[in-house]
């Protein structure tokens, strides 16, 4: 079954999009996987807890403040914006921004031309709740998504001016599986984890070597249930970050040339739900993440080479939906979601203290990412179900 697409404002402008920037409903059929595993074993794998500062201090969390230095506008209108959105920011920082709507249905949207012009990705009968969206720097787009209703993950790529392309890279991911992320080298090569709920474990796919090929990241205390990957341009380092459910730890990984380095992160929160990576361009990783018992948004970094661990937003339920971004400076930039208070935030870290401020108010919107351009803008797209619109926020460096 097709479902109904969902209304934009400007019907012409969202024909033009089709055109433009192509639909095809003929897939690929999956390439062959060159299956390897990834060498986890106590020999090579640093398996060990990070000593953090408090996860409870606030001190560091400044006033919310009104969004003067922001602009906004309309991505698109939608009959319902869902929760599943993700933004890259493309060549002349272009944004894009791939999102699921009440339709079951996967769309691109990028104001690459100068104005938003949308398109379908792939459509069925559920398809795209859970996507991650890169862009190479020569416009091919790469988006990774889960088809629900067929308990697949997919991979779907457009170059500029052709058609979307899409191919099947795993199958049966049980219930609740294949959560995943998606991040791009230098060269344009994909790198994607996901969760095999099968097999309760975190796997990571890349065709890096010509073909698509897949190993096991993290299989201890059923790993990956939420997870984010980061990878360094010359696409020979992997950062990735997820939740370990049986112990309820945060987990970060570095996957290198030696194996692969496992540290558990925060011990006294529960991070769950929500879990976003950047790596900054000396190498540190930044993670955000939500924690379920105190309702409230964390962060980790190991900028310092210790992981320290802040909390960001306490005041409510704060952070079930979130984006983490650094610039060219290095500074963390997080979007997110607040359910109580129904809210839209921004928050970068200005020194030791988190500089909020408040986007809109929402009583029922979800979805919310943020990338920052070469040049610094701050880019944050968001769900806001109470006017039905997908808006554009930006701030200059």
């Amino acid at each position: 079954m097709t479902a109904t697409a969902p209304t934009f404002s400007l019907l012409t402008t969202f024909a033009v999009a089709v055109f433009l920037l192509g639909c095809n409903p003929d897939l690929i059929p999956a390439s062959k996987f060159a299956s390897q595993s990834a060498d986890i074993d106590a020999a090579t794998n640093n398996d060990q807890s990070a000593p953090s500062t408090p996860a409870d201090a606030t001190t560091n969390i400044g006033p919310i403040g009104p969004p003067t230095a922001w602009s906004f506008e309309s991505v698109a209108t939608v009959a319902a914006p869902d929760g599943a959105l993700s933004v890259a920011i493309g060549t002349k920082n272009a944004v894009h921004v791939a999102f699921y709507t009440s339709d079951k249905d996967l769309y691109h949207a990028t104001n690459a031309s100068g104005s938003w012009l949308t398109a379908v990705v792939e459509s069925g009968t559920d398809v795209g709740d859970r996507n991650s969206i890169g862009v190479h720097g020569d416009g091919t787009i790469h988006v990774s998504y889960r088809d629900y209703d067929k308990n697949l993950l997919r991979h779907a790529v457009r170059k500029p001016a052709g058609a979307w392309k899409h191919v099947t890279l795993a199958e049966k991911g049980g219930l609740g599986g294949f959560e995943n992320d998606l991040a791009l080298d230098a060269s344009g090569h994909v790198h994607i984890t996901y969760y095999n709920s099968s097999e309760s474990r975190l796997e990571y796919l890349s065709d890096s070597g010509g073909d698509w090929a897949t190993e096991v990241l993290d299989d201890k205390y059923d790993a990956g249930s939420v997870n984010a990957v980061a990878v360094t341009p010359d696409g020979k380092t992997l950062h990735a970050a997820h939740v370990a459910y049986k112990t309820k730890k945060l987990v970060w990984l570095r996957r290198g040339a030696s194996g692969i380095e496992r540290v558990e992160i925060d011990s006294k929160s529960v991070p769950g739900e929500q879990i976003d990576l950047a790596i900054d361009g000396g190498g540190a990783a930044h993670i955000a993440y939500y924690d379920t018992a105190d309702k409230d948004l964390r962060y980790a970094t190991n900028k310092t080479g210790a992981w320290q661990v802040m909390a960001v937003d306490v005041e409510g339920d704060l952070g079930d939906h979130l984006g983490i971004a650094t610039g060219p400076s290095g500074v963390p930039h997080i979007a997110y979601r607040g359910y109580d208070p129904g809210v839209f935030r921004h928050a970068r870290l200005a020194g030791p203290v988190w500089k909020r401020v408040e986007l809109s108010k929402s009583s029922l919107g979800k979805g919310v990412d943020v990338e920052v351009g070469d040049d610094g803008t701050v880019h944050v797209v968001f769900a806001n179900w109470d006017d039905k619109n997908l808006r554009h926020a930006t701030a200059p460096p």
